[in-house]
């Protein structure tokens, strides 16, 4: 009788322990799947985001008239810098894109990914590892007559672009302003007025909004159209506070950002577009300070630079670092040899105003460098320079 107590006993013991060890391979299935699932979710959205964005390159080069074989080059270049330039993708292999053009004119454009995820925890139900896609679709068609003149119909994840454009003296009184203009047009002419959000701000001795983001989707083309034939005579009452005079970028970067914090959906692709072609020079006398509300204007545009180039500097740096902390892709143009040719001092040291945007858009540790088409490209976002019209164009 004992000796079957014994053996019962060890056979509840060994089933207990068998429960254990499936229960555990449960676990860690489960776990793993969240872990696993997580990581993948976070990796589709990057993704996703990079070939939008790479979509987005393509079809620009291809609308302007430039070749296919360019037009893959150009969208490799920025996924790779969009999508694997991220520390989390540091063990993937290289993706190379497949681009599709269905029509060039009109412009229909597929652009699509593939990657295999690596898996963690959840090759101990047999998977290593997990197929994530993102594809975009970029076309440019004729409207009907009801809407006509809108050349771009995007059936790609929507853009709220942010345009902020200095309308300093310097500029202003050259003879290449209008060159400026017509080619921001060309900007968000490219975009779909149904389902992408446009708002444009322009900075002097003090910041204009002159054309607010729209609640929903969408912006008035219209609009937009006419407020740019008015920047191309800036002398009117309508540009009053916002044009001529000193460069306050600081404070422009402040209310730019404030102005995409507020939307009430964000797009999938949040950009801010910086124009300029100086060094930040003014800044706003009473700056938010960390933890102040949103809401918080940036009230009174201040002092020259002679007598605050630090504060100038660090407004700037701080306007272009919040955007990239909420995740907007800032793409910068800087315009004309000034930028490269006026040293801004600083405690940290003297720089020219290039090198203080290049050193705010790139990641920490990161020592900037334009290539060959004096251009810098990271997973943040862009800086191009061109010293004329044609440089501009291109």
């Amino acid at each position: 009788m004992r000796r079957q107590r014994l053996d019962d006993g060890r056979r509840e013991r060994g089933a207990v322990t068998l429960m254990a060890a499936f229960g555990m391979v449960a676990l860690i299935g489960c776990a793993g799947l969240a872990l696993d699932g997580g990581m993948a979710y976070l990796t589709r959205a990057r993704l996703s985001s990079a070939v939008d964005g790479a979509a987005l390159a393509a079809g620009r080069v291809l609308v302007l008239g430039g070749r296919f074989a360019e037009a893959e080059s150009v969208a490799q270049a920025y996924f790779d810098s969009a999508y694997f330039a991220q520390a989390y993708a540091a063990g993937l292999t290289p993706v190379k894109l497949n681009l599709r053009l269905l029509s060039q004119r009109p412009l229909h454009l597929q652009v699509s990914a593939q990657i295999r995820q690596p898996l963690y925890l959840m090759p101990v139900l047999g998977m290593r590892d997990m197929a994530i896609a993102a594809e975009a679709e970029v076309a440019n068609t004729r409207r009907q007559p009801a809407t006509a003149g809108s050349p771009a119909v995007s059936r790609r994840k929507g853009v709220d672009l942010m345009m902020v454009t200095d309308m300093s003296s310097s500029i202003l009184h050259s003879s290449d302003w209008v060159h400026v203009v017509r080619e921001s047009k060309k900007v968000f002419e490219s975009l779909d007025a149904r389902s992408d959000r446009v708002a444009q701000i322009i900075y002097g001795d003090g910041v204009k909004t002159l054309l607010p983001f729209q609640p929903r989707p969408g912006f008035d083309l219209a609009e937009m159209r006419r407020l740019n034939g008015v920047m191309q005579t800036p002398n009117v009452p309508e540009l009053d506070g916002g044009a001529g005079g000193g460069t306050a970028t600081g404070p422009a970067l402040a209310q730019a950002n404030e102005a995409l914090a507020r939307l009430p959906a964000r797009a999938p692709l949040p950009v801010l577009l910086l124009f300029t072609d100086g060094v930040a020079n003014l800044q706003c006398m009473d700056p938010r300070r960390p933890g102040d509300a949103l809401s918080v204007p940036c009230r009174r545009i201040g002092v020259p630079v002679s007598q605050s180039s630090n504060e100038t500097v660090a407004q700037m740096r701080e306007g272009i670092r919040a955007a990239l902390d909420r995740g907007t892709t800032v793409l910068i143009v800087g315009y004309g040899r000034e930028l490269r040719g006026t040293p801004h001092p600083v405690p940290e040291g003297i720089k020219s105003g290039e090198a203080w945007l290049l050193d705010a858009l790139a990641q920490p540790g990161e020592a900037p460098r334009l290539d060959a088409n004096q251009t810098y490209s990271n997973g943040n976002g862009m800086y191009c320079w061109s010293g004329d019209p044609v440089g501009l164009k291109a």
